[in-house]
């Protein structure tokens, strides 16, 4: 009896080793990617610094604009969804004009945006999106509630787009019950990572405010519109699409903890 309960025991020993050992070795790894992730954003940021102090034309500028339009503002932006939350991170953290230029860089995307009447200074739009961040579980809920209840299309179809306003940061919100066949989050997904967006439309405007049509002329390269995605409401087809994109949800997921 006694060399019974001390095999259990020894069991119990080891799968609680193999356990911790799971959990330490996953730490590691996720470590050691966002090690890696971090590295490439600074990089990057560095260059950008750089690049921008050898202008003496942009470094005349208190404004962000010119910093915006370089090569180096674009390299970062191209990072994508899995920088979002090192963007953050240094808008946070610093205040020079590389921080307020790092604000277009997390709406370009995110594919959503704080309005800009409704901040004037990067610790308000801190404020802003912390505040869109926080608010979310609840639109979402609020918005897949009356998609439910609507039998009227065209009503669905502006819900649709409601819930696209969001950007990205619904993906966490939807992609199981997309898995699962939902097709009219399927739709919400293909027009966040469209060009017909209301987004891309507040972009083109943007651009024609500001006298110049940039995001216009580069808005298929800006908002890297992403031609994955199925065009038809395959479950198969989806699950694949979701799976290969889960490295990105879940920097979407750290995001929205920030």
């Amino acid at each position: 009896m006694k060399t019974r309960k001390k095999i259990v025991a020894m069991l119990l020993t080891l799968l609680v080793v193999c356990v911790l050992g799971s959990i330490f070795l996953t730490t590691l790894t996720t470590q050691s990617e966002d090690d890696s992730y971090r590295k490439i954003f600074n990089e990057k940021i560095e260059k950008w610094k750089e690049a921008c102090r050898n202008n003496s034309k942009i470094s005349l500028y208190s404004y962000s604009g010119p910093y915006i339009k370089t090569k180096e503002f674009g390299e970062i932006v191209e990072l994508g969804i899995e920088y979002l939350p090192y963007m953050e991170e240094y808008i946070e953290d610093n205040n020079d004009i590389y921080a307020s230029a790092l604000v277009v860089a997390v709406h370009l995307n995110a594919k959503t945006y704080i309005d800009d009447e409704s901040y004037s200074s990067k610790r308000e739009w801190i404020e802003e999106w912390k505040k869109f961040k926080n608010q979310l579980p609840d639109r979402v809920e609020k918005i897949i509630k009356e998609m439910n209840e609507t039998n009227d299309p065209e009503k669905l179809n502006e819900l649709k787009k409601d819930m696209a306003e969001n950007g990205v940061l619904v993906l966490p919100f939807i992609l199981e019950d997309i898995k699962d066949g939902n097709e009219n989050l399927a739709d919400v997904v293909r027009i966040i990572f469209s060009s017909e967006s209301r987004f891309c439309e507040g972009l083109k405007e943007v651009g024609k405010l500001h006298g110049d049509n940039y995001y216009e002329e580069n808005i298929q390269n800006i908002l890297s519109v992403d031609t994955s995605i199925p065009t038809d409401n395959d479950k198969d087809k989806w699950k694949k699409w979701i799976n290969d994109f889960e490295k990105k949800n879940e920097k979407i997921k750290s995001l929205l903890k920030q």
